[in-house]
């Protein structure tokens, strides 16, 4: 047993249940799991290519600008009665 591994737990533990630890928590369920959820499920984006912090970077900011591109696409698509595309 690690006891300075325990405190840190219990103290989370205590934030977690606090209640802005649950407004943070519903908060993240919609705002962060959920795009990354769309961008491996929607986009095939499951591992980066390229090779070095710097591409990577790059290569996740396109996929974060084609994440951000496609939501107001498909929310005009859906006013036109179109559907949703594949």
């Amino acid at each position: 047993m690690n006891p300075t591994l325990n405190a840190f737990r219990g103290r989370a533990s205590e934030m977690l249940r606090s209640e802005a630890g649950s407004a943070l928590r519903k908060r993240r369920s919609v705002d962060v799991e959920t795009a990354f959820g769309n961008i491996k499920r929607n986009l095939g984006f499951t591992r980066f290519t390229l090779r070095g912090l710097e591409k990577v970077e790059l290569e996740w900011r396109l996929v974060a600008t084609g994440h951000n591109i496609r939501k107001p696409f498909l929310a005009e698509s859906r006013k036109a009665g179109a559907g949703a595309p594949a």
